[in-house]
């Protein structure tokens, strides 16, 4: 924590934080892999869009509600009517 230094003035806080050139590298090291690791979930998803669909039926959509929570007599669901066609 002696690298770390907060500070308020009024409203505003101010931070600072001092880094060594060793942790650095090791952030750009991280933030690195973190990109190839995108890229590769990315691809790999990419890849299978085009898979053969789940055999699995889709679950019909819930109705829609308006919850109101927060009244004296508990949460009050009223149902929402959908688009109109």
């Amino acid at each position: 924590m002696r690298n770390l230094k907060l500070t308020a003035d009024g409203p505003a806080a101010r931070i600072a934080l001092h880094v060594g050139e060793k942790e650095v590298e090791k952030m750009a090291e991280a933030f690195a892999a973190s990109q190839q690791a995108g890229a590769r979930m990315a691809a790999n998803q990419a890849a299978h869009a085009n898979a053969t669909p789940s055999l699995i039926p889709a679950l019909p959509p819930k109705p829609a509600v308006i919850r109101i929570e927060g009244l004296d007599d508990g949460t009050r669901e009223i149902p929402f009517p959908g688009p109109q066609h």
